[in-house]
């Protein structure tokens, strides 16, 4: 059984009241530390926690989607059709720079089952007008939920 999980708005935030203060001995490096968390409100930590999960996103070291996905990969059989598939490829910018980005689609037909090659069509409001909108693809094992180009996983629509 697949587990479903949602993708929380927000961080999830404990914070510990620590309204008790003791007097004996002196302040540790630990108790400043603290002092210094809980002075700052939660909305103030929610939000820093927001942008730094924004940032590292944006730098690639995290994904929300990856975090998402199954251990094991589906089966490249018949019951792949209809799939919605996310790959990864690499474009480059306006500085001539790489960088890496999903485009999600459906799978239409198996071209090859033991080359494991499909055949995808790509969301149409994703590719550029120029790029092809149906294309074939080798899902190899080793890219599923990957994070380099050719990697692929299942589409997971966040809206």
């Amino acid at each position: 059984m697949e587990a479903k999980l949602g993708i929380p708005s927000e961080p999830i935030f404990k914070v510990q009241d620590n309204t008790t203060k003791y007097a004996l001995g002196t302040d540790s490096g630990l108790s400043v530390e603290n002092v210094a968390l809980n002075t700052k409100s939660v909305e103030d930590l929610k939000a820093e926690a927001m942008m730094e999960r924004e940032r590292r996103e944006a730098e690639g070291e995290t994904d929300r989607d990856a975090n998402l996905q199954t251990i094991t990969m589906p089966n490249i059989d018949d019951t792949l059709v209809g799939f919605s598939i996310e790959y990864c490829f690499a474009y480059l910018d306006d500085d001539g720079g790489e960088y890496y980005a999903w485009i999600d689609g459906v799978v239409e037909r198996i071209v090859n089952a033991e080359k494991r090659t499909v055949e995808i069509r790509w969301n149409e409001q994703k590719v550029h007008e120029d790029d092809v909108q149906v294309s074939r693809h080798q899902l190899k094992i080793r890219g599923w939920n990957g994070s380099k180009v050719g990697a692929w996983r299942k589409y997971i629509d966040q809206i």
